[in-house]
């Protein structure tokens, strides 16, 4: 997937017209309108099996790359928008709530959306991958939640590239944000398992997997942004077998994962 994206992006790069064209409309993720975009980038699977809640945004809202300010709105969602909610999470006293817009997923806070109590309270946490995890050492079950939850931020930024390269717009300022919002993303995530701290004598194995996964996911975004802001196709095709590492170990890990918590 992310072979083809880069691929998209290398080829607008190299027709100027085209790129000069794609400026002056403007783009449906930075106007409020839901994106309507092909769904071959969307991601396929979700980690946690739930049912969704249709939810309204009550101010413009900042739809962002994780659950947290820590990570950077990539869109504005206008107020009265609907939006599809699969999951909760509780940051630093403040709820958070994991959902579709469209074809992407991102973050919103609790505090702009109108969403009913009940309908909230029956989502799942999703963190719930560590009461999923089998019995056992509860340091090891907060290991693999933990880690489960920073994969899946990896595995949302790659499946949002899937949407947003759909259409490559490398001169459109608010397209340029929204990419460099997944980038934010992986980096974080990488950083956020690399401080796991003590990691279970147990899983220290897959630590060393999980970080060195996270790692190229994180080393990919450099060229990949260098390349993009500089409109240096070179510097972009720099980041092509990276990004096949990346998806091919983010890939490998997640079912290594779905493995050591039981969820078949």
């Amino acid at each position: 997937m992310i072979i083809g994206v880069l691929g998209a992006l290398g080829s607008r790069l190299e027709s100027p017209a085209a790129s000069s064209s794609s400026e002056s409309v403007r783009s449906a993720t930075t106007e409020g309108a839901q994106p309507a975009v092909p769904g071959n980038g969307a991601q396929e699977e979700e980690p946690i099996a739930a049912s969704s809640v249709i939810a309204h945004t009550s101010v413009r809202a900042n739809f962002r790359s994780g659950p947290s300010t820590d990570f950077t709105p990539y869109l504005k969602i206008e107020p009265g928008e609907s939006v599809t909610l699969s999951s909760v999470h509780q940051a630093k006293g403040e709820t958070w709530y994991r959902a579709g817009y469209g074809e992407l997923t991102g973050w919103l806070s609790s505090t702009v959306l109108d969403v009913g109590e009940q309908a909230a309270a029956d989502l799942p946490s999703f963190g719930a991958v560590v009461e999923a995890a089998q019995a056992g050492d509860e340091a090891v079950q907060t290991y693999l939640g933990t880690t489960a939850f920073n994969m899946q931020l990896i595995a949302e930024a790659m499946g949002n590239f899937g949407v947003l390269f759909t259409d490559p717009r490398p001169l459109d300022k608010d397209w340029v944000k929204s990419v460099q919002a997944q980038f934010l993303a992986i980096r974080v995530a990488h950083r956020m398992q690399s401080e796991i701290d003590p990691v279970p004598e147990s899983v220290v194995s897959l630590q060393e997997q999980v970080v060195d996964t996270t790692g190229t996911c994180e080393q990919m975004t450099y060229p990949l942004e260098e390349g993009m802001l500089a409109l240096d196709v070179d510097r972009i095709q720099e980041a092509l077998p990276i990004s096949k590492s990346c998806e091919n170990k983010v890939t490998a890990l997640m079912v290594q994962l779905k493995a050591a918590i039981g969820d078949e």
